[in-house]
């Protein structure tokens, strides 16, 4: 079980509540979200001492969506921002960053892409900080900062793997798919036989559930072998019997998680079919497959 534990967003002007909805949603049980304005990179640590929070997320340059405002403190932002997340980063437990992109109103809009938003990603890279951007949809941008804080790791008690049609016992057995730690991984049998697509994992996760999305992380070692390509995705109530496919398609051919959104709907099962993958190769595998609730 992921214990809750607080969440601390550090603002310069008033975020959207639009924006903190979403943050507030991505934590989900797993955090409390609290809200402080910090005008310094010193208060910023002073309020991480104080509040010892297991995450910061940086909102600023939203005061910045002006022309009035930008050339009295455009200079800044960057070395700011990066002194801030150090002075943080310093303080026990701590605690992991991230640097948002404020939505603006659309008025503002043009300005704080073509102005703000490259400082933000500047001062990010500079820092070596996760960003996410807070103007894209809400189930998204949620997704993404579940993704950044969290790594995407989500309450699995109970969940057990019902079947497999294929493992290498000793490398990537299924139970690796929903261990919760992305450095393991499944992998369909290559020795001393190779078991050739289509290859299917079944997850039950002990109780019906209430859904949203699919989510699947490709081996994160620097192997490609098993990278899943087309997929059938099937849910049901109960086992053995699956109704039509929940959702079909093609995920990514990228080291990152693939989200796959879903009408919401309630299963207790969850069965991947995988029909093809991106080299060529007979395999199939998986650091992860969660769910998006």
């Amino acid at each position: 079980m992921i214990v809750q534990a607080p969440v601390l967003l550090i603002e310069d002007t008033r975020t959207p509540p639009s924006i903190i909805q979403a943050v507030s949603d991505a934590l989900g049980p797993r955090g409390k979200l609290l809200v402080r304005v910090a005008s310094s990179s010193a208060q910023a640590a002073s309020l991480a001492r104080k509040l010892k929070p297991t995450a910061v997320v940086f909102s600023l340059g939203g005061s910045l969506g002006t022309k009035a405002s930008w050339s009295a403190k455009k200079d800044m932002l960057v070395p700011s921002l990066e002194t801030a997340i150090r002075s943080v980063r310093a303080v026990r437990p701590h605690p992991e960053v991230l640097v948002l992109i404020p939505s603006a109103p659309a008025a503002r809009s043009v300005w704080m892409d073509t102005h703000v938003a490259p400082l933000l990603r500047q001062a990010a890279r500079e820092a070596d900080a996760p960003l996410v951007d807070a103007r894209q949809p809400a189930r998204d941008f949620a997704a993404d900062v579940d993704e950044a804080l969290f790594g995407g790791k989500q309450d699995k008690t109970g969940w057990q793997i019902v079947s497999v049609d294929s493992e290498q016992p000793d490398e990537g057995p299924a139970k690796n798919a929903i261990d919760n730690d992305a450095r393991t991984y499944w992998h369909t049998r290559y020795s001393p036989k190779v078991d050739r697509y289509p290859h299917e994992i079944v997850i039950d996760f002990g109780k019906p559930t209430w859904i949203r999305g699919f989510t699947y992380l490709p081996r994160q070692d620097g192997g490609v072998n098993g990278r899943v390509k087309d997929y059938d995705l099937y849910g049901s109530l109960v086992s053995k019997s699956w109704p039509p496919p929940i959702a079909s398609g093609r995920l990514s051919d990228t080291l990152k998680r693939s989200r796959v959104w879903l009408p919401k709907m309630r299963v207790r099962y969850l069965k991947l079919l995988a029909k093809s993958e991106w080299h060529g190769g007979p395999w199939a595998s998986a650091a992860e497959i969660g769910i998006i609730r």
